[in-house]
């Protein structure tokens, strides 16, 4: 029995340490992806939103909060763990034969952000909003670069798959995936198994 135990825990391990690895070989396409991140929440920071596009984001914001009203602490942690987990996985999988979905995931996510940012500092003043912002951030921490971490892994794979389609060879890509499988499931998803605790209870108590 300590034996078998000895061996998960290797192949947990080695699994872990290889995703990692992946994510530094994928350095670049995550540091790109960051960028368009960061680049349309200061759009959606600092350029005033369309009437018809605002009202948008407001229905989809709404459709958030609710199907979360009446849900428990727990029920809420699995409704954000599932919802941040798919968005990640269609990031990394959409990315092979499309390279602009983890793209346009980004750039959506970043313009929310930076929208949902100057809604609050509009309400609530720089130094009010600062301090709730402050409040929420630690979920993040682990979200966002779990998040970052697949759309990146997701340009690579559509580059690698028609890399590989010119080349008349899948042995790279074939590599590719199986690695981006292990990060998917040994890094980000632990990522955000504590983002959704973080952000479950920071929901109920703020609330």
């Amino acid at each position: 029995m300590k034996k078998q135990n000895n061996k998960q825990g290797n192949f947990i391990v080695q699994n872990f340490y290889s995703g990692l690895n992946y994510i530094y070989n994928s350095r670049k396409y995550i540091y790109f992806i960051i960028w368009i991140f960061v680049l349309f929440a200061l759009i959606g920071l600092f350029v005033p939103t369309p009437a018809a596009f605002d009202s948008y984001i407001i229905d989809i914001l709404k459709q958030i909060v609710d199907r979360t009203q009446g849900l428990n602490t727990f029920e809420l942690i699995g409704f954000i763990l599932w919802n941040n987990f798919l968005v990640s996985a269609i990031g990394i999988l959409l990315g092979i034969a499309f390279c602009f979905i983890p793209l346009s995931i980004s750039v959506s996510n970043g313009y929310i952000l930076g929208y949902v940012f100057r809604n609050i500092f509009d309400k609530m003043g720089f130094i009010q909003g600062g301090s709730y912002l402050w409040r929420i951030l630690p979920h993040g921490i682990f979200e966002l670069p779990a998040v970052m971490i697949s759309l990146g892994i997701g340009i690579r794979l559509g580059v690698s798959f028609f890399s590989s389609l010119n080349k008349n060879s899948f042995k790279k890509f074939s590599g590719d995936f199986k690695n981006a499988l292990k990060t998917l499931f040994f890094v980000v998803l632990p990522l955000l198994v504590i983002a959704a605790i973080i952000e479950g209870y920071l929901i109920k108590i703020l609330n």
